[in-house]
């Protein structure tokens, strides 16, 4: 009995000295597994614990068994070795769940691009102390709350897109004085609410902003560079009113109603109020003055009437002379193929073959204002592809007759003076590229000429941009005589100029 008491305990010692060896060899392999991952890569893997679904799988490479995160999935690292993160970019991949607080340990990140996931919750602050990080893309996810207040921290931050969230608040003056914003700040589609900060006029005209689809309210500030944004980078704020918007403020009207000192009546009516009372007309006057007011009538409709029949007649002749003129490089038979139309009136027309850009896109592009007079507005349109256009609208509204056959030739009158203008080759003149007509809208598509406008070379403008031609420098004798044709022309009702 006593040797098999002494073989049982001694069985059980050695059993109890086995599992402990076993889980001193577990928790060396686990500390050895644990150490084996650099810093880098275990912010990584907060990121891929936070992550709930991943359909695509494209964090199935993401592993804690190796030295570091370089070889993963979306994940570039910094050139020279070292296994630290430059960037994530996991665009599209429907990636549902949060952002970490642990992000904020990649010190050498430089882009983090996110877009197009189910990402939700709130954006964490501490990602504010990522001083290196460059280009920050979140758009097209699920994030609510603030933008955070530290957001001014990001000194390195040139790209900013935030766009279709649900983030709230008001918009962060910190972002304006962000020192190297210079591509694009997009806050478009959220909910933001409260009014544009005048800090927002300190970014600069190179950045793409994009405001719409908010619940922002009150005038636009006209302070810095929000003075040369265009409308598409406001719309969609039904409480936002003020230039560039055709929507105007409360109070920017002067008051149409007549001064209370007249006791409601119109000036005439209190004017007469105290005068003494006439002596009877003889019944001639009525009959004269029936007869004058029945000459006017009718001496403005006989005019009437020939307006539109010189603006027929006009028309008609333009089309035949263009019919003619063979020499244009492209004409607007040649550029049927490019034509397009919208609602009812509604006509597009590239002139140029080499013009790609659709009406879509130029209706959609950032546009900044470049310059203003009688006879509309320029801007300088900025697509997401291709060079950067100038866009001048027309301030000539239809003058309207009520019928949809003077429309119709109204149009038709547009697109002959807008072929004229195409035909028109000259180093001295900007080439038309593309025209749109719409009953209450008509643009011209130029090249964008970046050395400013003839009337600035010769006299300057307010801001000194650029330096006035000095008056002992001649101009081209060719320039010469095409400005005067174009004056000239113009007083005939034709937009173009031709050299010999």
């Amino acid at each position: 009995l006593r040797k098999r008491a002494a073989t049982s305990v001694a069985m059980a010692a050695a059993a109890r000295a086995a599992a402990v060896a076993v889980v001193v060899v577990v928790v060396v392999l686990g500390v050895e597994v644990a150490a084996a991952l650099n810093t880098d890569g275990l912010a990584l893997l907060a990121l891929k614990f936070a992550v709930s679904e991943d359909p695509n799988g494209a964090l199935s490479t993401w592993r804690d068994a190796d030295n570091d995160p370089c070889g993963w999935s979306g994940v570039t690292c910094v050139d020279g070795g070292g296994g630290r993160v430059a960037g994530v970019e996991l665009a599209n991949f429907s990636l549902a769940g949060y952002l970490p607080s642990e992000l904020s340990l990649l010190s050498e990140l430089v882009t983090l691009s996110l877009p197009y996931n189910q990402l939700a919750g709130q954006i964490p602050v501490a990602i504010t102390a990522l001083q290196k990080l460059a280009a920050l893309d979140l758009a097209h996810n699920l994030l609510s709350g603030q933008v955070p207040a530290g957001i001014g921290r990001l000194v390195s931050l040139s790209r900013l897109d935030l766009s279709s969230n649900q983030l709230n608040g008001s918009l962060p003056p910190a972002i304006a004085g962000l020192p190297r914003l210079s591509g694009v700040l997009n806050l478009s589609y959220n909910h933001f609410t409260g009014g544009i900060p005048p800090e927002f006029g300190g970014i600069p005209v190179a950045v793409s902003l994009d405001l719409r689809g908010n619940d922002l309210a009150g005038e636009i500030p006209q302070v810095g560079s929000l003075v040369n944004q265009g409308p598409t980078a406001f719309d969609d704020n039904p409480r936002l009113c003020g230039f560039p918007l055709k929507v105007e403020c409360a109070g920017e009207k002067e008051d149409p109603r007549i001064p209370e000192a007249n006791g409601g009546m119109n000036p005439g009516a209190a004017a007469a109020v105290g005068r003494p009372p006439r002596r009877r007309s003889s019944p001639t006057v009525p009959v004269l003055a029936a007869i004058v007011v029945v000459a006017i009538v009718a001496g403005v409709i006989l005019q009437w009437q020939c307006r539109r029949r010189c603006a027929a007649a006009t028309a008609r002749d333009e089309e035949k002379e263009s019919a003619k003129d063979k020499s244009g490089a492209v004409t607007l038979a040649g550029s049927e193929e490019r034509r397009s139309g919208g609602e009812e009136g509604e006509v597009f027309v590239a002139v140029d073959d080499g013009f790609g850009m659709e009406l879509e896109e130029l209706l959609r592009a950032s546009a900044f204002v470049v310059g203003k007079s009688r006879g509309g507005i320029v801007y300088r349109v900025v697509p997401g592809h291709g060079p950067a256009v100038a866009v001048r609208r027309l301030s000539e509204p239809d003058d309207g007759d009520g019928g949809s056959d003077s429309g119709w030739r109204r149009r038709r009158a547009f697109e002959t003076e807008a072929a004229a203008i195409g035909r028109a080759r000259h180093p001295n003149v900007a080439r038309l590229r593309a025209y749109y007509y719409a009953p209450d809208e008509k643009l011209l598509i130029y090249d964008y000429l970046s050395n400013g406008s003839l009337h600035s070379a010769l006299h300057g403008d307010a801001t000194n941009l650029f330096l006035p031609i000095p008056s002992s420098t001649p101009l081209d004798p060719q320039l010469t005589r095409c400005l005067f044709v174009f004056q000239v022309a113009r007083r005939r009702r034709r937009r173009h100029c031709r050299g010999r």
